[in-house]
């Protein structure tokens, strides 16, 4: 049994691989033509304030003789970088590189502590957007469990009524509209919450402070999150439950006399994990990656602005990055999915041959 879970586990660790192997491969055909020309243009311009400003212009007899030197300079510098051939000859070389985190340097982006390096940049957004979408997600997973629960347990009731309704609505609203709204509510029209960003302009100096203020800042957001994706987790969760409270061991328990509680946030519930669970591990993914709309709604600097920013500015290695680092976040996602079903459901395991 230990040998044919560690094989499905195999399976999944290798397709996870390929899958990252291959977006990269894409991410660098799409891309590699711009990087390459990019490239050109930086070192000619380096090398004429090399040659022009550097203090040597006197030397040169000519104009001529000028254009001459800055071109033999191109040029070697062009051939010891690989850049005299086409950007497929060096796909691999840019695909180890990547691989190993050396995303190269921003074209025009800055990190906070004015570094221009990639990773540097991409790192220190990660847990901004880890703190609002993280934050979402834990409330979320929470109340859809409680709320989808009773609601399962009373069927057709007010409150069951309620949260399809809700369900309902939520798919029909987007997040950065909601947002919108929230913002000309309680930070325009009744100033109760700030406009947008992470933290005031200076932050507080205490972490207690800090803390508040981040909190502060994060309640709208939040909040527009919360209004669109919980009543649909929530009808889910109901629907899920709805179906697993009229089978034959749930009937048996509640003959039994086994307390209601129990057999709905602990028999049932253990039965809906499955499902349930894909979708948090999902939601995780979503954390890494944030969402581009409401971070630009609510101008939180988390991964989604800074996807925004790199756009509208055509900085191609960050939003490379941006790429690289969503995927393998989503596929590590998919992956802890995977392994945590093979755990509570080892029906799963079917697909890599194992037999109970």
């Amino acid at each position: 049994m230990a040998g044919s879970f560690g094989r499905y586990i195999t399976m999944r660790v290798l397709n996870s691989i390929i899958v990252i192997i291959a977006v990269l491969m894409i991410t660098l055909i799409l891309f590699g033509p711009m990087v390459d020309e990019q490239l050109r243009k930086q070192i000619m311009d380096e090398i004429k304030k090399q040659v022009i400003k550097g203090g040597k212009f006197g030397q040169y007899k000519s104009a001529e003789e000028v254009q001459k030197v800055i071109q033999e300079k191109y040029e070697l510098r062009i051939k010891s970088l690989g850049l005299d051939k086409p950007w497929y000859y060096r796909i691999w070389g840019d695909l180890t590189r990547t691989l190993k985190l050396d995303l190269g340097r921003s074209w025009f982006l800055k990190s906070d502590s004015g570094s221009r390096r990639v990773v540097d940049i991409i790192l220190e957004r990660i847990p901004r957007t880890v703190v609002l979408f993280g934050t979402s997600t834990i409330l979320i997973l929470v109340l859809q469990l409680l709320l989808g629960a009773r609601a399962a347990a009373k069927p057709g009731t007010l409150f069951d009524r309620m949260i399809v309704v809700a369900g309902l609505l939520g798919y029909a609203f987007a997040t950065w509209w909601v947002g919108m709204v929230l913002l000309y509510l309680f930070a325009y029209l009744i100033p109760l919450f700030p406009t947008g960003g992470m933290t005031s302009i200076p932050p507080p100096s205490d972490p207690l402070g800090y803390a508040l203020d981040v909190m502060w800042h994060l309640t709208l957001p939040v909040l527009a999150i919360l209004l669109v994706a919980l009543g649909g987790g929530a009808y889910v969760t109901r629907n899920l439950m709805i179906g697993i409270m009229t089978e034959d061991y749930i009937l048996t328990s509640r003959a039994k006399g086994v307390p209601e509680r129990r057999i709905i946030y602990y028999h049932a519930l253990k039965m809906a994990a499955p499902p349930i669970l894909t979708g948090v591990t999902l939601a995780i993914a979503g954390i890494f990656s944030g969402g581009l709309l409401t971070e630009i709604v609510f101008n939180w600097p988390g991964m989604g602005l800074l996807y925004w920013d790199a756009l509208n500015s055509l900085d191609i290695p960050v939003i490379m990055g941006n790429v690289y680092f969503t995927t393998v976040l989503i596929v590590l996602a998919n992956l802890v999915a995977d392994i945590l079903y093979g755990v509570v459901d080892p029906r799963v395991r079917l697909g890599a041959g194992v037999r109970r």
